[in-house]
């Protein structure tokens, strides 16, 4: 449906995903339909907090609102509620600062920061138990009780953790390339992806190329899309570091229907609600494909959904007004 043209007399929301490597922003409006319209969009750069910065977080996400804003028209001056659903903001701290920042940036009238996560649970009611898991530049899972109470597992970024990510991922491929580079120039799959991808033609240039990067971690998680590529294509080394990673989100997808206490026989059908969302779900059906046989290898029965548009996602929690304060952790 063509988004409306008209936007005068409004009330605009914004809905804001911000992720390792990427921030979106949509802006929107009700129409007189009741239906809910996306009138801008901007994209800009990372907005994780832990790993980019406070400063440079809240300047990802001004220019991302700056650009929706633009594309809107510029008739679109105040927001009234803004959604921001970023990575890297566990922490109560970290929401209620990046929260205040942005309100001072006049990003909008009420500004609403939750983890990324949050979205995951948005097709659920409030006191429905549910999973969610994140695989994109990081990992991370979490899950929510029959009484509401949320648990979030993983998502210690990635020196100690991320594991089936898409850094996870393309670091396994890189260290692949360069053990085969130290032999010199060779014909190995890994080390021809990781010398295409970063135009390098030895060992020493791609160490250069990687020192040299102001954002290693975007550098080496841009390697994961090729990697499944490669893998769609069946070169063995990469399916096998597909099929790890994928072993690696059914891990976590386990721990967390471990924590939250989810059996077979608390829900209906014995089927629990699990939606997956992040780029390396996004890759193509080759990845998801692979994740759902594993979770039917180990007998774990699910309502799988993809969370294709998490940024609209955010757009509906404005708009509806869903989010209502902190969230209730389960301790």
């Amino acid at each position: 449906m063509p988004p409306e043209t008209t936007t005068d007399q409004r009330t605009f929301y914004l809905g804001v995903d911000g992720g390792g490597t990427k921030t979106s922003c949509y802006l929107g409006a009700v129409g007189p339909s009741g239906q809910l319209h996306v009138l801008g969009r901007g994209v800009s750069s990372g907005s994780n907090p832990r790993t980019t910065g406070m400063d440079a977080a809240v300047a990802a996400i001004v220019e991302s609102v700056r650009l929706a804003k633009e594309e809107a028209g510029a008739r679109v001056t105040t927001c009234e509620r803004a959604l921001l659903a970023i990575a890297g903001t566990l922490d109560l701290s970290f929401r209620r600062e990046l929260a205040t920042r942005l309100l001072s940036a006049g990003v909008a009238t009420k500004c609403d920061v939750v983890p990324d996560l949050i979205p995951l649970l948005q097709s659920e009611t409030s006191d429905t138990q549910a999973i969610g898991i994140v695989a994109g530049t990081g990992s991370v899972g979490i899950g929510r009780d029959a009484e509401g109470q949320i648990v979030i597992l993983g998502g210690w970024g990635p020196l100690i953790g991320d594991e089936g990510s898409g850094f996870t991922l393309g670091r396994q491929a890189l260290r692949c390339a360069l053990e085969a580079l130290e032999f010199g120039p060779m014909l190995d799959p890994m080390a021809i992806l990781v010398c295409q991808q970063w135009h390098v033609g030895s060992l020493t240039e791609a160490l250069d190329r990687l020192s040299a990067a102001e954002d290693q971690r975007a550098l080496i998680a841009g390697l994961a899309q090729p990697v499944i590529e490669l893998a769609v294509d069946g070169e063995s080394i990469a399916d096998l570091l597909v099929d790890q990673a994928i072993r690696q989100l059914v891990d976590l997808v386990e721990r967390v229907r471990s924590r939250i206490e989810l059996t077979l026989v608390t829900y209906r059908n014995g089927r629990i609600p699990l939606t997956i969302s992040g780029g390396l779900f996004q890759s193509g059906d080759y990845f998801r494909e692979k994740f759902a046989k594993e979770l039917i290898a180990r007998r774990i029965a699910v309502q799988l959904r993809h969370l294709q548009d998490p940024t609209h996602a955010c757009l509906e929690l404005a708009a509806n007004g869903q989010f209502a304060g902190e969230l209730n952790v389960l301790r």
